[in-house]
């Protein structure tokens, strides 16, 4: 999916984060470190959880690794080289531990199945957590909260192409609106022999459709249609019933 969205020849970096859906983008990609650390605080709380040795390791190595990205411009690139060797280093250490507490293997596991692209940040220069998509999204999500959403599958569509092309320009400091009338110029109106004719031609249709003055159907128009209660109550307040050809004889019985 994210392959199809963003096409094969996207030059980028994918910040995500540890989806399953990701995984086959052929791409560079990282996974967002705030989402590492927001699973290993939930596994600190894992059923038969004790121990919190192996978590911490795995939490001091995270923020040591924002530390480090921060600081890549203060750095030379061969300290930069040497530090990051360090820190994928010590999560390999941590990979090849075999830890006792359920929630310790879960965690291994996330960081196991995430091993390529855990340390991308260090090797792209790129956010070392996804927080700027989430902030990108929180308007459309809210939008969405409030009108309910769209109702057609037609009119969602369209809703993501205006808003994935909405952000795009604002992303890039450029003018939405400008960009549009010169990419989609407005097609040219018709001359006005052809507006006249068109005019006359929808008067001629409209004087040709008949106008039903009386919505409401009625006892004269049709005849099938017999109403209990009596006609002195209020037009609201009637009850009809629809009498088939087959039940006529019926009538008298209601």
């Amino acid at each position: 999916m994210a392959a199809k969205v963003l096409g094969r020849d996207f030059a980028g970096v994918l910040v995500s984060d540890s989806a399953k859906v990701y995984d086959a983008f052929p791409g560079p990609q990282h996974k967002c470190i705030a989402h590492h650390l927001r699973n290993l605080e939930q596994r600190r709380y894992y059923p038969g959880q004790r121990s919190p040795h192996y978590l911490e390791a795995w939490e001091l190595l995270w923020k040591d690794v924002l530390e480090l990205t921060h600081s890549r411009q203060q750095l030379a690139g061969d300290e930069f080289a040497a530090r990051r060797a360090q820190l994928e280093s010590r999560a390999d250490s941590l990979l090849q531990a075999q830890p006792a507490e359920p929630g310790d293997r879960k965690f291994r596991t996330r960081m196991n199945n995430a091993r390529k692209h855990l340390f991308g940040c260090l090797y792209h220069d790129v956010d070392p957590t996804n927080n700027r998509a989430e902030r990108a999204l929180r308007p459309a999500v809210v939008a969405r909260k409030i009108s309910c959403g769209n109702k057609t599958e037609r009119g969602s569509r369209a809703t993501e192409i205006l808003l994935s092309l909405i952000t795009t320009a604002h992303q890039q400091a450029r003018d939405f609106l400008a960009d549009l009338t010169q990419t989609l110029p407005l097609a040219a109106l018709p001359a006005r022999e052809a507006r006249t004719k068109n005019l006359h031609h929808f008067r001629r249709l409209k004087k040709d459709v008949p106008i039903r003055r009386n919505s409401h159907p009625s006892k004269s128009s049709f005849p099938e249609l017999v109403h209990k209660g009596g006609c002195n109550q209020p037009r609201n307040t009637r009850h009809s019933r629809r009498i088939l050809p087959a039940t006529r004889a019926n009538v008298t019985s209601l």
